[in-house]
């Protein structure tokens, strides 16, 4: 802290003119670094011993609070107040050396003190939107009994689905001989529930030629706080096998799809669909 300069004092007396005035400066009151005063006096005698004083009373107050820096990148550009999320399976712990402290006065005599979690309150994730909520508070009192607090909002969150043990793939299977596989059994895991259940449902839809049909099988599993994982599998059942033709006149025997067969323009004959036989 600074106080003005001294003033530059004169005296005149009726007799003697100018006079010489002296000053004396003293600290008074001293109730900190930064608050006291500053007493001065001047003092003119003229040859004669008469005397005259003035007193001038400079007060020093420190009535700044302690200033907050961050130091953990967590809680750059946060104000007092401000609610920070972490996820539940990576949490912290602050610590008073997360935040340091300056003053206009005495940095060096400033006492920090930190408040953690001791205000812990459990929350339900899907109505509360956390899992749990703390208080973290730093306080700052400077020699002089000014306070500064910076307080945050810490909520535990789980913003990840669970997983699933395993993601059957689709299947295609033949009418003909194609035997469906059992449904896999399937759990789930979360970061942050351990009781993540898995609903599986199957549906059978009819296809559009005899003995085709799909099997629909889905799994969803959801955690405490609403995080969802789904999976579907399609298993197809159908003709995927084209008929084989047998050639049946011996014209067609040993005859491949695209050959020519030469005949007498004589004798033209006529291929009939009883020429072959179509097994399927």
């Amino acid at each position: 802290m600074h106080y003005r300069h001294q003033a530059n004092v004169t005296a005149k007396d009726d007799c003697a003119g100018v006079v010489n005035v002296t000053m004396k400066e003293e600290t008074i009151g001293v109730k900190c670094n930064c608050t006291y005063g500053v007493k001065r006096t001047w003092t003119a005698v003229d040859p004669c011993g008469n005397k005259v004083e003035y007193t001038q009373t400079i007060t020093i107050i420190d009535s700044e609070a302690p200033v907050f820096t961050a130091i953990n990148p967590l809680l750059l550009n946060k104000k007092s107040g401000d609610t920070i999320y972490v996820d539940c399976k990576n949490p912290f712990i602050f610590e008073d050396v997360d935040m340091k402290v300056s003053d206009n006065c005495c940095t060096e005599g400033v006492k920090l003190e930190f408040e953690d979690y001791a205000q812990a309150v459990s929350g339900e994730c899907s109505k509360d939107g956390y899992i749990m909520l703390m208080f973290c508070q730093w306080k700052a009192t400077d020699k002089c009994g000014n306070v500064s607090t910076f307080q945050v909002i810490i909520k535990v969150v789980d913003n990840k689905p669970p997983v699933l043990s395993s993601y059957p793939a689709d299947i295609n299977l033949s009418c003909n001989g194609g035997v469906v596989p059992a449904a896999a059994q399937i759990t789930a895991t979360d970061d942050c529930d351990e009781n993540v259940s898995v609903i599986f449902t199957e549906e059978k839809v009819e296809g559009k030629c005899a003995g085709s049909y799909k099997i629909i099988r889905k799994w969803k599993a959801i955690d405490h706080c609403g995080n969802a994982t789904f999976h579907t599998q399609t298993i197809t059942v159908g003709d995927n096998t084209a008929p084989v033709i047998k050639p049946i006149h011996p014209l067609l025997v040993g005859i491949h799809s695209g050959d020519t067969v030469t005949v007498s323009c004589k004798n033209p004959f006529i291929f009939e669909p009883t020429d072959v036989n179509c097994n399927r």
